[in-house]
């Protein structure tokens, strides 16, 4: 889970001093000011003025943010179930060119218009509305006061319902916890302490969930050695990235816990709850950095620290049958069109996949590697070559995915195979 905005009204104050505000909090008024880059709106601007008389959900969200796109359709139910009470105003930093692509896909997709007012390439409610993750929501209401900021599962109708009755909102809130600074291509933990960390060889460090850092991690191989970092990791994805060798890969779906308590290990919870968990104990900051002389070993070493730093478990691979998706070839003829070089670029999203000098090899690891399939992937059909390719479907709809590869001589079917599993075991 997977974050990420003129004029006052009749102040007429600037934009810049607005940028100089503290960020609202809860009680706090919605200051006048003109919104200025807004799709399907009549005018130039939208005035926040114009938004009060009613209950307003500024929805912060983004075209890449899977959660944000699955509460399209809710906000149209929503606003159409309290009409004349409701208004849900989504909210992007994202250009107007990138947002109005994505329209236009997920209409012709979902048979779906998109009709109400959307602010693109926002900074002023960003400035004054920061956030840690998407969707984020920030309720206002019809005077304009901020009563809330909330993750979408607090978005329903019966929610709304009783505040329009009762004044009363009981939800969880939202809580926004400034970043640290922080770069990835430095050593974790060094900042001027004895040097920056150029005369680094060998470093291992191991941290409990810190507030502020992102959640993600980063696996990066070049010419001085081999590094991985993973901040407010859970183990089990730790496990996952020492023991995924390439072009083997493990995640949930080949993956299994054999433990008294796996709720140390891995968790469904999202949102608030998962950071909770986290900072339960369950959240880790790790880097491993070797020299290049010892990339070779990386893997294993990891392992073995793995082993080491939580000796209450013990992890290997076994051979197990899984479900699978497998692509392979419907004749003897190579197809696909070739690459006409530049830049590799692998995109996969809601809508399907484009490669540019990219090979199907290097998407399905990928999609595997990211699980954004509800199966392993695996390519039978012995091309490796590179390609550029775009197809409108992905596996979450096998039926359209296979119609869009009949061009290249290529299906993708549901099938069992014996594969290696990452197994977890209380020692």
């Amino acid at each position: 889970m997977k974050p990420f905005m003129c004029l006052l009204g009749m102040l007429c104050l600037s934009s810049a001093l607005l940028a100089q505000r503290n960020p609202l909090s809860v009680g706090d008024t919605l200051p006048n000011i003109d919104l200025p880059t807004v799709l399907h709106h009549q005018g130039k601007s939208l005035p926040t003025t114009s938004l009060k008389g009613k209950l307003v959900l500024l929805d912060f969200w983004a075209t890449w943010c899977s959660p944000c796109i699955a509460m399209i359709p809710k906000h149209q139910e929503l606003e159409k179930q309290f009409e004349g009470q409701l208004q849900v105003l989504s909210v992007t930093s994202q250009s107007r060119k990138e947002v109005e692509a994505f329209r236009a896909k997920y209409e012709a997709k979902y048979k779906r218009r998109i009709e109400g007012p959307e602010v693109v390439e926002d900074t002023l409610l960003h400035a004054l509305f920061p956030h840690n993750s998407l969707p984020h929501y920030v309720w206002i209401d019809a005077s304009g006061v901020v009563r809330a900021f909330t993750e979408p599962r607090e978005v329903t109708a019966e929610t709304i319902q009783t505040y329009l009755q009762s004044r009363q909102l009981s939800v969880r809130q939202q809580e926004y916890v400034a970043p640290l600074a922080f770069d990835r291509q430095l050593p974790f933990l060094v900042n001027n302490n004895g040097g920056k960390g150029e005369n680094l060889i060998y470093h291992s460090v191991l941290t409990s969930h810190t507030s502020g850092l992102p959640y993600g991690s980063i696996l990066k191989r070049d010419s001085t050695g081999m590094k991985y970092l993973g901040t407010n990791q859970s183990l089990s994805w730790l496990y996952k990235t020492a023991y995924s060798v390439r072009p083997q890969v493990f995640t949930e779906l080949n993956t299994r816990f054999e433990v008294k308590d796996p709720s140390c290990l891995t968790t469904d919870l999202v949102g608030q709850d998962f950071i909770d968990w986290q900072k339960a104990g369950n959240g880790y900051c790790y880097e491993l950095l070797v020299p290049k002389s010892m990339q070779k070993d990386f893997y294993p070493i990891m392992q073995q620290e793995l082993a080491r730093l939580f000796p209450q478990y013990k992890a290997g691979v076994e051979q197990r049958l899984l479900d699978c998706f497998v692509m392979r070839r419907t004749s003897d003829q190579n197809k696909l069109p070739a690459a006409t070089g530049g830049k590799p670029v692998i995109q996969h999203d809601t809508f399907g996949y484009r490669l540019r000098n990219a090979s199907f090899a290097q998407l399905f690891y990928q999609i595997n590697y990211t699980q954004r399939s509800p199966a392993l992937l695996i390519d039978e059909t012995g091309l490796r070559q590179k390609t550029d390719l775009d197809l409108p479907a992905t596996v979450s709809d096998l039926k359209a995915l296979n119609q869009a590869l009949v061009p290249y001589d290529l299906e993708i079917t549901a099938e069992q195979r014996t594969l290696p599993f990452l197994i977890i075991r209380d020692r």
